[in-house]
């Protein structure tokens, strides 16, 4: 009889909750437990298969500990369709040849709600690359290759690395990835940040104008290069201009939500157009430093046709 494993990974073991506000740990900690399941689903063909529980937060009034405000968190994905650490192991297993890729689940930050001394002795770096070249601060730190002794069946095990250290004089990390001989892609997280910015995403760049159509839009505090700051606080303002509406919180506090939030536009019956939605976030402090990000451009277009 064929054995399918439908529910890994947040229903009975691990952490209580993966949510952005739980350390980097606890995040990393959710990578880690998804390749483990699916290299053993992987080594026996009695097997048929394993699926992850879950690819998204969702809302629900059950769960007891495992839900916080009731949400639960076992996603992969948060509410607002954000990829977290656990999402790197899915992200790595296709072949290099479709999309290299290097997805550390870790956080790249000595800051006061991380560890000052960096992500740790055994951080995970997920990758469909044959060798990763490590450097802190421009000097060559550590090679390394997809640990297949721990993953011995996966077809993309991840790599791992000593990232024991401590972030004196805030070093960028970048990470080369090598196919064969050949470098095929780079990542480069920096933890100054000084030059952190807020970012906007859609899930789509036109809507319908029904009046009911609309899509959601993301916003998260990262670094310059485009990664998750962790611990990220205060308010972000929005605004849309154009034949739509916001719907959602607005300011939005990130300080629940752990730096990551989003609201749905919503286009108005009968208009059609181009929509401009920006938002601010000043830093809370003494500073007042406002992070910028740049405006997101949606289409209103004329409804295809009634709905009944």
């Amino acid at each position: 009889m064929p054995y399918l494993v439908s529910e890994a990974v947040g229903v009975v073991d691990g952490s209580a909750t993966f949510r952005w506000t739980d350390s980097g740990a606890t995040l990393s900690s959710q990578a880690l437990m998804h390749a483990q399941v699916h290299d053993k689903a992987r080594s026996s063909n009695r097997y048929a298969g394993l699926l992850g529980w879950s690819a998204l937060d969702y809302a629900t009034m059950a769960g007891g500990h495992r839900s916080s405000s009731v949400l639960k968190t076992p996603g992969v994905l948060d509410t607002f369709r954000t990829h977290k650490p656990g999402a790197a192991f899915y992200q790595s297993q296709v072949p290099p040849s479709v999309r290299p890729v290097i997805a550390p689940a870790f956080f790249w930050d000595f800051g006061p709600r991380s560890p000052q001394t960096g992500p740790g002795p055994n951080s995970l770096i997920c990758t469909n690359c044959d060798k990763l070249v490590v450097y802190v601060g421009g000097k060559h730190h550590a090679t390394v290759r997809p640990d297949r002794d721990q993953f011995p069946h996966l077809r993309y095990p991840p790599a791992v690395v000593n990232l024991r250290l401590h972030g004196t004089g805030l070093p960028d990390l970048r990470i080369d990835g090598y196919v064969g001989s050949r470098k095929v892609t780079s990542v480069t997280m920096s933890c100054n940040p000084v030059r952190d910015r807020l970012r906007l995403r859609s899930a789509g760049n036109a809507i319908q104008g029904d009046g009911s159509d609309a899509t959601w839009v993301t916003f998260r505090v990262t670094d310059r290069h485009g990664n998750h700051r962790p611990g990220a606080s205060g308010l972000v303002h929005l605004s849309v201009t154009g034949p739509a509406v916001l719907v959602g919180d607005n300011p939005f506090s990130l300080d629940e939500a752990g730096g990551v939030g989003g609201v749905f536009v919503r286009s108005r019956p009968g208009q059609t157009g181009v929509v401009h939605v920006s938002a601010t976030h000043q830093l809370p402090g003494a500073t007042g430093r406002i992070l910028r990000a740049s405006s997101l451009r949606l289409s209103v277009h004329p409804p295809r046709g009634r709905f009944l």
